[in-house]
C-alpha cells in the first residue's frame, strides 16, 4: 500500500501467509445410550510490545532512509485440532430402573471441560457410567 502525503510517500508492507483447514469428527451411538466428543487444539499466541523494526522511507527527491523503530504484535492462531469420541449403550433394563443414567455422562462432560491431562482419565470416568451391568462401553 502506498499513500501520498505532503512532504513524501508513506509505504506500508505486510507479508501474511494464511492456510486454513477445517477439522471435524462424526460419532454415532445406539439409543438408549450416550456419546461424547472431545477435542484438543494447538493454540499459538504472540503478544509482544516494542518489537524492533526498520522503517524504509523514500522521499520525492529519490533519497532513501532507514529508521529504527518498534511496533506491537498481537496474534492468536490455532495450528491443529485433534478429536476423539466416546460412545456407549445402556441396557433397556438399566434405563427403566434409573432414568438418570445419562446424567452420569453429562457429569463426565462437565468434569473434564477444559481438562489438561491423560485421555485415559476421561475414558475411565465415561466407562463407569456403563459399569455394573448398566450397559456397554
Amino acid at each position: 500500500v502506498s499513500t501520498q502525503s505532503t512532504g513524501g510517500t508513506k509505504e506500508e508492507r505486510e507479508t501474511k501467509l494464511v492456510s486454513e483447514k477445517e477439522h471435524g469428527l462424526v460419532a454415532e451411538f445406539n439409543v438408549p445410550g450416550a456419546g461424547l466428543l472431545f477435542g484438543v487444539v494447538d493454540r499459538y499466541q504472540v503478544d509482544k510490545s516494542k518489537v524492533p523494526t526498520k522503517m524504509h522511507m523514500s522521499c520525492p527527491n529519490g533519497k532513501t532512509k532507514i529508521v529504527n523503530s518498534s511496533m506491537n504484535i498481537k496474534k492468536t492462531t490455532f495450528g491443529s485440532a485433534h478429536f476423539w469420541s466416546l460412545t456407549g449403550e445402556f441396557t433397556k433394563k438399566a434405563c427403566r430402573a434409573d432414568r438418570k443414567l445419562p446424567q452420569c455422562v453429562e457429569n463426565v462432560r462437565k468434569t473434564f471441560n477444559n481438562f489438561v491431562g491423560q485421555v485415559s482419565e476421561i475414558e475411565e470416568a465415561f466407562e463407569k457410567c456403563f459399569a455394573d451391568g448398566k450397559g456397554e462401553f
